[in-house]
């Protein structure tokens, strides 16, 4: 099993303790990201997952690239964007251009696409 999750957690902790300070860029990106965690949460909280077990599926071996509140593991077939203030993840399909839920099935951008990266101590 990858160690996505410690990798995920380190990025995360840089962002929020030393990146978010250092430019209104990234402080407004993080309010955003903390506004749409406050609106949506609890439905992300009904789809949670082992960050280990969607980078192992989806984007092995790939080392993830931070966009602004983003970890990004990108493949020829997948995109994978963790939001590192809000703690939740969304898997691309890039050949169907669409999102898949916990289980891989189809689903729109919405509800279904987000699910909420389970803590350490729950994994």
């Amino acid at each position: 099993m990858s160690n996505a999750k410690e990798v995920y957690s380190k990025l995360s902790q840089y962002y929020v303790e030393y990146a978010v300070p250092s430019t209104p860029d990234l402080q407004s990106g993080y309010i955003a990201s903390k506004k749409r965690e406050a609106l949506f949460n609890e439905n992300w909280k009904k789809n949670k997952v082992n960050i280990n077990e969607i980078i192992d599926k989806y984007t092995p071996d790939v080392t993830p690239k931070v966009h602004g509140v983003k970890s990004v593991w990108k493949n020829k077939d997948y995109i994978i964007k963790a939001d590192m203030a809000s703690g939740y993840l969304k898997v691309y399909d890039r050949n169907l251009k669409t999102f898949l839920d916990k289980y891989g099935n189809l689903v729109p951008d919405g509800p279904d696409s987000h699910m909420k990266i389970l803590r350490k101590e729950e994994m």
